[in-house]
């Protein structure tokens, strides 16, 4: 679990930091890593001495702190380390936020798939080929960021293959996993329609590539297509909602609760079914660390661990391959009803 320096877990116990998938040993350098355990705090005494400037504000210093040790220095090397949050910044945009491949979509004549449950869906044939026409193909590496929070809200983007963690600091510079969208999901949407700046970080699981529409073709596009706004703001509504939920399960008193709503949460999200025993379950897939689902629950990786294997003694859960199969969904509905969520 993410923490001030010398917090505590909220759950009541310590853990060692590591990244690991459903079961221990997967190591992943995932940019909203846990910041729990004396390894990672070592690191922060050393990194923020040089954090600090004259003119920097409190807010500014964490977030210059999270975002080294969620291993952006690491990724873009020493050109990104030098003149703190302005170098990092620099050096962010000069990619235009994404990867180094760019493809205009309407060349490839490839369609942006959205996702059944997404308002874009509703879109009419003219309306979709006209946000096709204007949207570009990013290819992006591992864990790559797309945009940080406070970015100047540029596009509106859909995820093209891959996965995106959508994520936000916290006035102390810790960071909290919001969500993981499969491919089809948008995101960058509220900076989009306000007009001003993104409000979440978004980075990538792995290989992954997003279209792209920048904001000013979208506009451009809406006299003549009045759907696309409403689609937009529709897709903030249910954006909206989600975050409700978020804050009603990170106010549960156990971590029993909290990680059994994350669960859920993300296996409706990503909406994958694995085959378990002749039947189909619900799954969460691999590239779901424990480290994410304790970002997304408020705990510690290793207090994720102990839960999740002692859902697997009691068959709630199964793990095969690396995801997480649902195998009694009621019970964990349960573990939060329990509390009177």
């Amino acid at each position: 679990m993410n923490r001030g320096r010398g917090a505590r877990p909220s759950d009541g116990e310590s853990g060692e930091p590591s990244s690991g998938a459903m079961r221990p040993g997967r190591a992943d350098a995932a940019p909203c890593a846990s910041l729990a355990g004396r390894s990672v705090m070592k690191a922060s005494i050393v990194d923020f001495s040089g954090l600090c400037t004259s003119s920097a504000s409190i807010p500014t210093v964490f977030f210059r702190f999270s975002y080294r040790v969620f291993g952006a220095d690491r990724r873009r090397g020493a050109g990104r380390r030098r003149g703190g949050r302005v170098g990092e910044r620099s050096a962010h945009r000069g990619t235009s936020g994404c990867g180094t491949a760019a493809m205009n979509v309407a060349a490839f004549a490839e369609r942006i798939p959205f996702r059944g449950a997404s308002p874009f869906a509703s879109l009419g044939a003219a309306a979709q080929a006209a946000l096709m026409r204007s949207a570009s193909v990013r290819v992006l590496a591992p864990n790559e960021f797309i945009y940080m929070q406070d970015d100047e809200a540029s596009h509106l983007c859909f995820v093209r293959s891959g996965h995106i963690r959508l994520s936000y600091l916290l006035e102390d510079g810790s960071p909290v996993l919001f969500g993981i969208l499969p491919p089809g999901d948008s995101f960058g949407e509220l900076g989009v329609f306000e007009g001003g700046s993104y409000h979440d970080m978004a980075t990538t699981v792995g290989n992954a590539s997003i279209f792209r529409v920048p904001v000013a073709a979208f506009r451009a596009l809406e006299p003549a297509h009045p759907e696309l706004t409403l689609a937009l703001a529709r897709t903030i509504a249910r954006r909206y909602r989600a975050y409700i939920a978020l804050t009603r399960s990170l106010g549960l008193k156990t971590l029993n609760g909290r990680l059994s709503q994350a669960v859920l949460r993300l296996a409706d999200d990503l909406d994958a079914r694995a085959t378990y025993l002749g039947r189909e379950v619900p799954a969460v897939g691999g590239f779901v660390t424990q480290s994410d689902l304790g970002l997304m629950a408020r705990g510690a990786r290793s207090n994720v661990n102990r839960a999740l294997k002692a859902w697997e003694r009691d068959g709630l859960i199964a793990i095969q391959e690396r995801a997480l199969l649902i195998l009694n969904r009621k019970r964990l509905e349960a573990l939060s009803l329990e509390e009177g969520l």
